[in-house]
């Protein structure tokens, strides 16, 4: 939990003048069980906005980020797609 609220204080960080607003989902991975997933929309200029998400692990006592992004007409396209590497994502423990 404290990496969660570390890295949603670490992201919030990046909207100066702005209301950081977000999405925190709750997903399962099939190796390191329960992840979070922060989801926003990120305004890079009048024109330009980005869907980004974090899919957020943890594994003895370290915490994993993975992020995924794209633009709004494109996101959910390659969400499955994205979904299926972050189910095969495998911490190298060597």
């Amino acid at each position: 939990k404290d990496f969660l609220n570390y890295f949603i204080d670490y992201r919030s960080l990046w909207f100066n003048n702005q209301n950081f607003k977000y999405q925190l989902l709750k997903s399962n991975h099939k190796r390191y069980g329960e992840t979070y997933i922060l989801k926003y929309v990120e305004k890079v200029s009048n024109k330009k906005c980005y869907v980004r998400s974090f899919f957020l692990f943890f594994h003895q006592s370290k915490g994993y980020a993975i992020q995924y992004v794209a633009e709004p007409k494109y996101y959910d396209l390659y969400l499955p797609e994205v979904e299926k590497m972050i189910n095969s994502f495998e911490i190298n423990e060597d």
